[in-house]
């Protein structure tokens, strides 16, 4: 088999993949979320930006304090695309969504840098089972996109093990410990 045709299959395939994982993902977003208080920090600094004393976030904090630190880096990403929505005079129910697929994105990016070291550590075969094995559970990719703590974490620890697999022990040792309760 020649080098260009070679490549060319790795390329269909790894697209295949990203694409699959992808459109079961999209399929999940159209569902409904429960109210978290991620949802209402991403409001308050997405709408109310630098005015601080209207955030609701500071009344209701939310069980963990360090929760905001999630929405923060959400709505960093989504405000611009927020303001356009603004712009266009959309109605705030679209602002959630635009939160909700840049929570997604961040998710799947950071699953699709894991996938791809384990391509590397264990190979073809392994990457496949694991592409199967997660589009095939309805929980990870239904709860992708939902402004949970815990979901938010899920980045941070793709990232951590893919480092890990790469033989990167400092970067995912720094990852869990600035991460992590001390």
């Amino acid at each position: 088999m020649t080098n260009q045709r070679r490549f060319r299959r790795i390329t269909v395939t790894i697209w295949f993949w990203d694409e699959s994982l992808l459109s079961t993902y999209s399929w999940y977003l159209t569902l409904r979320s429960k109210k978290v208080s991620n949802v209402q920090a991403m409001h308050d600094i997405l709408y109310h930006r630098f005015h601080i004393d209207n955030f609701d976030y500071l009344e209701f904090p939310g069980v963990v304090p360090r929760t905001f630190i999630g929405a923060l880096l959400v709505s960093l990403v989504a405000s611009p695309i927020v303001l356009i929505a603004s712009l266009l005079h959309l109605p705030k129910f679209y602002a959630l969504l635009i939160v909700r697929m840049v929570i997604g994105c961040i998710i799947l990016y950071t699953l699709r840098f894991f996938r791809q070291q384990i391509r590397n550590k264990f190979g073809r075969q392994v990457e496949t089972f694991f592409v199967i094995l997660t589009s095939i559970q309805f929980h990870f990719l239904f709860y992708c996109s939902r402004p949970l703590p815990n979901i938010l974490a899920l980045g941070i620890v793709n990232l951590a093990f893919g480092y890990w697999f790469q033989g990167r022990f400092l970067c995912c040792s720094k990852l869990f410990d600035r991460y992590t309760n001390k």
